[in-house]
């Protein structure tokens, strides 16, 4: 496998006020992704709505991002389901459509033992050659995958080629980068700390900030690849800032501030998430307005 690194954004899924896939903003959004510059599109995740989504929904939306992305840069496709029936579908048709890997969340919901997800990702690598990286996400799953159980299933499972990990605690990464050999790619779940974690071996990023500020957070990444520490600090503190200003709104408001801070970039988003949520006042989207204002007035060339 090419080795994969720097920005993966994960574009959000649009809907239509009927909750249908948005075809042509999907669409403008790939597009606007890519010409922004990020490295890599990692799709139907959390933010891209997956799990909500139907198997057919998700091949059907997988096709659209891949016939709109025609090569230019990877993909890395989420199949995670709460059962392995369907992510093992849901990798075969990744396979067909060629992406460069798949991501698989542990089985969620139940509770499962570590032969169970183990025998898990077994399945979906037999099923698919495609690389495999792990999904660390245990707020939403219920299942921790701790540094130890990934050097198992890469023992077990050859295919594991990484991990996004969406936890907010250094110690994790450490504990990857100690224990995983080098080629393993190790994901940061959060941009926030990258400034942090990139100089210790972290290779690449998968935040929804990505796709609101893909230039910026590029910025970063080639800033800290050139070893220049005071630009990518002084990157860092501003768009820490409005991430910090974004998730108290999300916390007040939820996910239909990703909606919001779309359609400031001019992208025609008509729904998102896909359920009934509380739309933002006024003062809301004036504020994002200014959010964004201060993190474009940032110079990114």
């Amino acid at each position: 496998m090419t080795e994969l690194e720097g920005i993966f954004a994960p574009p959000i899924t649009p809907f239509d006020r009927q909750g249908a896939v948005d075809e042509p903003a999907l669409r403008d959004l790939v597009e606007y992704l890519i010409e922004q510059g990020v490295h890599v599109l990692f799709p139907l995740g959390s933010v891209g709505m997956g799990p909500a989504m139907t198997p057919d929904e998700r091949q059907r939306t997988a096709e659209i991002i891949v016939d709109q992305t025609r090569g230019r840069i990877p993909i890395v496709l989420h199949v995670g389901a709460v059962d392995t029936q369907t992510s093992v579908v849901l990798s075969r048709h990744a396979a067909e459509l060629g992406v460069a890997a798949i991501a698989l969340i542990p089985p969620y919901y139940y509770r499962h033992t570590e032969f169970e997800i183990i025998e898990h990702y077994r399945a979906v690598s037999e099923a698919a050659p495609l690389p495999i990286y792990l999904y660390n996400n245990p707020a939403l799953s219920g299942i921790t995958i701790t540094a130890s159980l990934a050097a198992r299933l890469r023992r077990e499972i050859p295919a594991i080629a990484g991990v996004k990990l969406t936890e907010d605690r250094m110690k994790t990464i450490l504990d990857y980068l100690r224990t995983m050999p080098a080629e393993f790619a190790v994901l940061a779940g959060f941009n926030y700390y990258l400034t942090a974690a990139v100089p210790l071996g972290v290779c690449g990023s998968v935040d929804p900030l990505s796709t609101f500020f893909p230039k910026h957070y590029l910025a970063l990444w080639n800033a800290l690849r050139q070893e220049d520490y005071r630009r990518a600090f002084a990157l860092q503190l501003r768009l820490n800032e409005a991430e910090s200003a974004i998730l108290d709104m999300m916390s007040r408001v939820g996910r239909s501030v990703y909606q919001e801070i779309l359609k400031l970039r001019g992208l025609p988003i008509q729904m998102y998430p896909r359920w009934r949520a509380q739309q933002l006042n006024s003062e809301d989207i004036d504020a994002l307005r200014t959010i964004l204002k201060r993190v474009d007035e940032v110079e990114t060339a």
